[in-house]
Protein backbone atom coordinates (compact mmCIF):
# COMPACT_ATOMS: atom_id res chain seq x y z
CA UNK A 1 0.00 0.00 0.00
CA UNK A 2 2.16 2.48 1.21
CA UNK A 3 5.84 3.20 2.96
CA UNK A 4 6.36 6.23 3.90
CA UNK A 5 3.70 8.00 1.87
CA UNK A 6 4.76 6.34 -1.16
CA UNK A 7 1.60 4.86 -3.10
CA UNK A 8 2.43 0.86 -5.03
CA UNK A 9 -0.52 -0.45 -6.88
CA UNK A 10 -2.39 -1.77 -4.20
CA UNK A 11 -3.36 1.25 -2.31
CA UNK A 12 -5.93 2.43 -4.98
CA UNK A 13 -8.34 -0.90 -4.03
CA UNK A 14 -7.11 -0.62 -0.82
CA UNK A 15 -8.34 2.83 -0.11
CA UNK A 16 -11.78 1.45 -1.49
CA UNK A 17 -11.80 -1.51 1.01
CA UNK A 18 -10.69 0.71 3.30
CA UNK A 19 -13.81 3.19 2.87
CA UNK A 20 -16.50 0.47 2.78
CA UNK A 21 -14.76 -1.08 6.56
CA UNK A 22 -15.49 2.18 8.05
CA UNK A 23 -18.99 2.37 6.46
CA UNK A 24 -19.76 -0.89 8.42
CA UNK A 25 -17.25 -1.89 10.88
CA UNK A 26 -17.98 -1.11 14.63
CA UNK A 27 -14.56 -1.75 15.42
CA UNK A 28 -12.73 1.39 17.19
CA UNK A 29 -9.31 -0.01 16.62
CA UNK A 30 -9.83 -1.14 13.20
CA UNK A 31 -11.89 2.56 12.29
CA UNK A 32 -8.79 4.43 13.92
CA UNK A 33 -6.48 2.50 12.50
CA UNK A 34 -8.22 2.59 8.96
CA UNK A 35 -8.92 6.56 8.84
CA UNK A 36 -5.25 7.32 10.11
CA UNK A 37 -3.96 4.89 7.29
CA UNK A 38 -6.45 7.14 4.94
CA UNK A 39 -4.65 10.08 6.52
CA UNK A 40 -1.05 8.81 4.97
CA UNK A 41 -2.40 7.70 1.67
CA UNK A 42 -4.22 11.01 1.20
CA UNK A 43 -1.01 12.63 1.22
CA UNK A 44 1.14 10.00 -0.74
CA UNK A 45 2.20 9.83 -4.39
CA UNK A 46 3.50 6.79 -6.31
CA UNK A 47 6.82 5.12 -5.29
CA UNK A 48 9.31 5.49 -7.69
CA UNK A 49 8.62 1.93 -8.96
CA UNK A 50 5.15 2.01 -9.82
CA UNK A 51 5.98 5.32 -11.69
CA UNK A 52 8.55 3.51 -13.87
CA UNK A 53 5.81 0.69 -14.26
CA UNK A 54 3.81 3.63 -15.62
CA UNK A 55 1.50 3.82 -12.70
CA UNK A 56 2.86 7.80 -11.79
CA UNK A 57 -0.46 9.51 -10.28
CA UNK A 58 -1.59 6.94 -7.81
CA UNK A 59 -1.53 9.48 -5.18
CA UNK A 60 -4.15 11.46 -7.46
CA UNK A 61 -6.01 7.86 -8.05
CA UNK A 62 -6.41 7.45 -4.16
CA UNK A 63 -7.34 11.04 -3.56
CA UNK A 64 -10.71 10.91 -6.03
CA UNK A 65 -11.77 7.67 -4.54
CA UNK A 66 -11.51 8.84 -1.22
CA UNK A 67 -13.37 11.85 -2.76
CA UNK A 68 -16.37 9.62 -4.09
CA UNK A 69 -16.51 7.96 -0.27
CA UNK A 70 -15.93 11.64 1.26
CA UNK A 71 -19.43 10.99 3.41
CA UNK A 72 -17.86 8.12 5.00
CA UNK A 73 -14.82 10.68 6.25
CA UNK A 74 -17.74 13.11 7.52
CA UNK A 75 -19.13 10.49 9.30
CA UNK A 76 -15.99 9.31 11.38
CA UNK A 77 -15.21 12.73 11.57
CA UNK A 78 -18.27 13.79 13.11
CA UNK A 79 -18.49 10.57 14.99
CA UNK A 80 -14.48 9.64 15.22
CA UNK A 81 -11.51 11.66 14.87
CA UNK A 82 -12.44 14.49 13.51
CA UNK A 83 -8.42 15.80 13.45
CA UNK A 84 -7.62 12.86 10.98
CA UNK A 85 -10.85 13.74 9.03
CA UNK A 86 -9.88 17.21 8.52
CA UNK A 87 -6.52 16.50 7.67
CA UNK A 88 -7.86 14.74 4.86
CA UNK A 89 -10.54 16.99 3.88
CA UNK A 90 -7.33 19.24 3.98
CA UNK A 91 -5.46 17.06 1.25
CA UNK A 92 -8.27 15.68 -0.83
CA UNK A 93 -10.77 19.19 -1.15
CA UNK A 94 -9.69 21.65 -3.20
CA UNK A 95 -13.13 23.66 -2.92
CA UNK A 96 -12.54 26.14 -0.13
CA UNK A 97 -15.82 26.94 1.08
CA UNK A 98 -16.75 23.50 1.09
CA UNK A 99 -13.70 22.84 2.98
CA UNK A 100 -14.37 25.39 5.44
CA UNK A 101 -17.94 23.95 5.93
CA UNK A 102 -16.24 20.55 6.86
CA UNK A 103 -13.89 22.61 8.76
CA UNK A 104 -17.18 24.19 10.97
CA UNK A 105 -18.98 21.08 11.36
CA UNK A 106 -15.59 19.16 12.61
CA UNK A 107 -13.79 21.89 14.58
Amino acid sequence: MEIQSNLFEVAVPAVEVMLAALSESEANYARREFINILVVMAAGDSHRSETERGRPNLGGECRARILEGINVILHEGMYGDGEAALDIFDVVERDEERFEYYESILA
